[in-house]
This record gives C-alpha cells, structure tokens and sequence, in this order.
C-alpha cells in the first residue's frame, strides 16, 4: 500500500498507469493484481452519453506514473454517473478481460483528498461502485460507502463479488449520483484507488481417490481414507446411509472415529454396520460427494484363513475376489479394512485364477482365487497407507512364480518415508527384501531359493537388529539370515502388491495369494504354522525303509501338549488303524503285493 503526500497526490493524477501480474485471460484462476505504476497514453475525458463521462485523469501523466495511484473526481451534479476502467487503455480497444466467475473478492486501496472534498447529508463520501462491463453493459459488482476516516489514511476494501457474471472487460469503478437519497457529495471531491486485486476463487473439492467397497470378518476393523483436492479450508462429513456419523461408540459394540476428517475407522464392525458410505465434502465454493461404498461381513473358512487370524495380522488379503479387475475392482482387507485396488491388468477369479487348491493344499478356502501378475511389465494391487511405523514387522505370501524378474516386489512400499518389503534378490530365484532402502538390506541375496512353477509359503520376519528370510514348499523347507539393524518404516503411503514401484519392469511374473502382514514379528514356529495350516502336515516321507514325518523342529507349528498319531490302511477309503508308539522315523516292512496308506493326526 503506497502512502503518498496529499500535495503529491492532487498534481499526479494524468494518465491511467497500470501494471497486472500475470497473464489475464478469460479463463484466469490466479490472483490479478493492478498496481498503477506505469503510464499509458493519457486520455483526459472520453465522452459517452449527456449522462455518462469516461475519465482517466485530468492532470499531467508522468506525475500520475510517478504516483503509481489511479484518480477519480466526482463533481456535483445531479442523475449522472461516473465511471472509471482501469483495465481499458481509453484509446480505442486494449480491453483486458476477466472471468468474474473465476474469483470471489476484490480488493483495493482508497484514498480521499482532504483538501478538495464534501461530505454528504450522511456524513460520508457516497458510494463507490466496483463495475463489471460484460458486453456493453455496466454491471455493480460490490458498492463500498467511502468514511470520512479516508482522508486520513488509505482504507484497504475488500468486497465479495457475484457469481455467474461471466466475462468483463475492463473491470473498473464508478459514482453514481442519487439524491435525494443524500449519497452524493456536497462538493467536487477527488478520490485515489491503487492495488486493485481479484482474488481468483479457489478451486472446487474434488475427490481424487475413491474410498472402495469393503468386506471384513465381523469384530475386525474398516478403514476408508480418501484423497480429496481443493481450496482450503476443507470440511469432511461421512455419512451411512443418509445419517451423518459421530465419533464415539455405535451402540452396538462398534466405534467410529474421524466421522469428519479425510478417513474414517470403524472398529469391532457387527452386523449392524452393514450398510452404505459416502463422504461429503465442503469448502468456500461448493461440495463433493466420494462413491458410495458398501460394507459386508463375511465369516473365515478354512484352517489358512483361521490360522493366520489367530495370529493377530494388520492386513489379510485371501484375494478371493471375482469381480472385474479392469474395473479396477476391490481388494478385501478381512482383517484391518484396509481394502486394496486391482490394476487393470491384474488377473483375479473372474478371470479364472486359483490359488492353492486339491489334496496338497486341504487348509485353503474353497473355491480358493488369487491374484496373477502379467510380470515384468505389469500391474499391482494399491494398497492403501497401513501407517504401521515400526521395525517389528513381519510380510508372508503364497507364490506360485512363473518366471524371474529381476528385482520385483511381490509386497513393496516405495514412498516419501518408507522403501520397505518383501522382493526378489536379483533375478534368479532368490528370495529377497529391501528395508529403510539400505543396501545391506536390498543387496542381502544369499537368502532361500524359490521354485519356479510351484506353490511355496514365503515371508521375511524383521526385528530391530536383524531380518530372517522364509520358502516353504512341498519339496524344500529354506531360510536365509541377515544380521543388519533395521530402523522403523512408516509405511505411511501405497503398498503394492506385486510390484516395486521403482520401475515398471520391476513387477512379479506369476500368482501371488493370501498376503499378511504383522506389525510384530513372528517366530520360526508360527511361520511353520501357517504353513501347514495351508499345506496340511506336517508331511509324511518315506525313504524306501522308514516312514518320518519332518519340519523344522519336532511338531514346532503345534501346541506342546500336541498329540500326533500315525495311522495306515490298505486303501484310501479305510479301515484306518491307529499305529500306537509310533515315532518318527518309524519303520516299515515292504512287500511287493501289498500296498498300504498313511496318514498323520495332530490333536
């Protein structure tokens, strides 16, 4: 804001000067600034009408630059009007033109000349109107009531501005005589207007990630967290059905929390949570409602699933869905509500892929779907920030790899704050994983090999100082060990599955099914555990003269009180009999007539 003498400002007022900062344009969404400070072609008086004078300045113009203020004098007359544009060059046609649509306030500096002036029957200078030209018609945009206070010290205005306008050319300003409602003054009265500025509105909310469908076990959590753009402030409201949510206990055993924020948790979910989302939100120029989403409860089936509930996992992905991928479908989270989103080129039931099924695999939900990877140039599944920020994590899959892409992340984090998960080690088979992006970590590739064409169990089990890397499968048990401290990981963005998102070539070629993940990290004999829960076991071997049963240490993925008992018959349909002592190994008399079965029961 300029301060100029009173003397100054009565001698320089000529021509019109006028600076804008930016480009302006009809479709101009940034601040417009008029400042005054350079001089154009001055142009005393432009005469329209008896009733209407154009005036840019009746003085001398490089004063008027020099000043850098816009000046308007108002004589005494009676039904006339006087009208002023400070984006119109006067000589015949540099209009500039705005887009009132695009702003919401606009804002300038006044000044009175305290020598030249007459107050009206009202005590004040009259009404300035903030002119909007659209076509050749003067529109009022906002009038302000000049106080006598003004010719003491500028007085910084500030007006909203109607909507729905369109576009005005040379946005300016004008007096208008009314008496005798007593706004005119009393005597000729010269007024200064300087810093201009249209306040563009800012830009309408717009939901830029949609919360998704969700299908969770019943007493286990829902997590909706929802990308929103726009003009701050923000307000969120969720809603079910039509009912605006609170925060606080549902009074049916759940409870919700951020009923008004960008993500809302709703824990211990029941029956009575089954319903419809949505989330409305609000700024200064308007609202936006999200999808609206469903929530389902489902039940766990099969020893896997239960298995792997009973120890406690952040997230669970059974990846059972049979809806269109291309649609960039759901994927459930059953556990922690933290429901994913299919790529386009990602392959799930609809498209026929299973996971591990038959007489091998007798612990896996059935029908049993998974997720299958085009590899190395494919898609993932987006998981959403599981916000776990710990060093205590453990990440298990089931794989079935067809090929080796080097590098590619079967569970990865790549964000601002995390570079985190479970991968391969190079290329060649070996099981690998990548933690706070240190090489000690990405370049530990001494880790178990994984078989192509075959379904094995993998994890990587991370503790504050060391990693310990998991293969399991029907023909080899494997772990690698690094001793490398690990620091904690946010995982505060995007968790892919089937993807590090360093690269696009860096994504798995194969089917990946049934991914946890822990915020603590699991002991060797849950990881054999869930294992077997999946694969059966543990699995009985024969080596031509004794029958033995193996795993990593004696019947570890069992209680201690387990009780194991072999049992044979002659044929798969019975009479089975229990062998009673037996331990393994346990021997066996063969012949070449007679063919006998065998099974293990754990109790």
């Amino acid at each position: 804001m300029k301060k100029k003498p009173f003397k100054q400002l009565r001698l320089a007022l000529a021509g019109l000067a006028l600076v804008v900062s930016g480009s302006i344009a009809s479709a101009q969404t940034t601040n417009i600034t008029y400042t005054y400070d350079t001089a154009i072609p001055p142009w005393n008086f432009w005469f329209g009408s008896a009733a209407v004078t154009f005036e840019w300045s009746t003085n001398d113009a490089a004063t008027n630059s020099a000043s850098g203020s816009l000046e308007m004098d108002w004589p005494v007359f009676s039904g006339g009007q006087e009208y002023m544009w400070s984006g119109y060059d006067g000589a015949g046609g540099n209009s500039v033109a705005v887009n009132l649509d695009n702003y919401v306030t606009e804002q300038f500096d006044i000044l009175v000349d305290p020598v030249v002036h007459g107050v009206n029957a009202n005590g004040n200078f009259g009404n300035l109107l903030c002119i909007a030209n659209v076509g050749w018609g003067q529109v009022v945009v906002g009038t302000y009531t000049i106080p006598t206070v003004a010719t003491s010290s500028w007085q910084h205005v500030s007006l909203p501005i109607a909507k729905g306008l369109g576009s005005s050319w040379g946005p300016g300003f004008g007096m208008q005589d009314w008496n005798p409602n007593g706004n005119s003054p009393s005597a000729p009265t010269t007024y200064y207007i300087d810093n201009l500025k249209f306040v563009a509105a800012p830009p309408t909310p717009q939901v830029a990630t949609q919360p998704v469908n969700q299908e969770v076990f019943a007493n286990k959590n829902v997590n909706w967290s929802v990308l929103v753009t726009g003009g701050q402030p923000l307000s969120y409201q969720w809603y079910k059905g039509s009912t605006a949510l609170t925060d606080g206990p549902t009074g049916s055993g759940s409870g919700v929390i951020g009923s008004t924020n960008s993500s809302l948790s709703i824990t211990n979910v029941s029956a009575a949570d089954i319903a419809n989302y949505k989330l409305i939100v609000t700024n200064s120029v308007g609202s936006v409602t999200s999808s609206v989403v469903t929530l389902a409860i489902v039940a766990p089936s099969g020893k896997e699933a239960i298995t792997t509930l009973a120890l406690g996992p952040v997230a669970f992905y059974e990846l059972n869905e049979t809806s269109n991928p291309t649609t960039g479908s759901a994927a459930f989270d059953h556990v922690g509500g933290f429901a994913g989103t299919y790529g386009t080129t990602v392959g799930d039931s609809f498209d026929g892929i299973s996971g591990p099924l038959g007489p091998f695999f007798p612990g896996f939900t059935v029908p049993n779907g998974a997720a299958n990877f085009p590899g190395p140039n494919g898609g993932s599944i987006t998981l959403p920030p599981l916000n776990i920020n710990t060093n205590a994590v453990t990440i298990s899959a089931w794989i079935y790899p067809t090929q080796y892409v080097s590098d590619a992340g079967i569970v990865f984090a790549r964000t601002a704050l995390t570079t985190s998960g479970l991968c391969w080690a190079g290329g060649g088979g070996n099981l690998g994983y990548n933690w706070n992006n240190n090489s000690a970590t990405w370049g530990f590739n001494t880790g178990p090999l994984v078989p192509l064409n075959k379904w094995s169990f993998v994890a990587v089990v991370i503790t504050a100082t060391d990693a310990t890397l998991y293969s399991l499968n029907n023909s080899s048990f494997s772990y690698g060990y690094n001793g490398t401290g690990n620091a904690n990981q946010a995982f505060e963005g995007a968790t892919l599955i089937g993807r590090d998102q360093l690269a696009s070539n860096r994504t798995f070629g194969g089917t990946i099914d049934d991914v946890a993940i822990f915020n603590y990290s699991l002991t060797p004999d849950q990881i054999e555990h869930l294992y077997f829960a999946g694969a059966g076991g543990p699995p009985l071997r024969f080596d031509g003269a004794n029958l033995s049963w193996d795993d990593f240490s004696q019947n570890s993925p069992y209680p201690a009180t387990a009780v194991t008992t072999l049992w044979e018959a002659t044929s798969l349909t019975g009479p089975w009999t229990a062998v009673t002592g037996a331990t393994s190994p346990w021997p066996v008399t063969t012949t070449a007539t007679t063919q006998h079965y065998y099974r293990l029961k754990v109790q």
